[in-house]
């Protein structure tokens, strides 16, 4: 409540004395609304001379409140499409990885494939040849 600081704030001003000043920023908030400051306008001086053709009343402190909402929509919107693209890279790593084994897997059994029938080439013409053998010491 900002009128509980109000005593404070002009002992202060009357004294200097630090530890006042100390003791009314404890009763005010992080920031002030234009209602808030409305009430603390005879020790403070917002808007220059109050009877003069600029008087204004005081202004919040609090910010902008335009200004977060739309920072929260980008923040959540660049949020998704990093972790969206975080995702797919990830995806894309184990489909890539998954190839890799499949291709090596596949050229594998051509290997092998091809070392069986080398095999089995070898041996019916070892065969043949062991027959011509035996047909020549006859």
């Amino acid at each position: 409540d900002p009128s509980a600081a109000l005593p404070h704030l002009r002992e202060f001003l009357d004294t200097g004395d630090v530890a006042a000043l100390n003791r009314a920023r404890a009763f005010l908030p992080g920031c002030q609304t234009a209602n808030e400051l409305s009430v603390l306008s005879d020790v403070l001086q917002c808007g220059g001379d109050p009877d003069g053709p600029f008087a204004a009343g005081c202004a919040g402190t609090c910010g902008s409140f335009i200004a977060p909402p739309l920072i929260m929509c980008f923040f959540v919107a660049f949020a998704s499409i990093v972790l969206l693209n975080l995702a797919l890279a990830v995806l894309m790593q184990q489909l890539q990885a998954a190839n890799v084994v499949t291709y090596k897997r596949r050229k594998a059994k051509v290997s092998l494939a091809v070392l069986m029938n080398v095999n089995l080439a070898t041996n019916i013409w070892l065969t043949k040849a062991a027959g011509l053998l035996r047909q020549q010491e006859e």
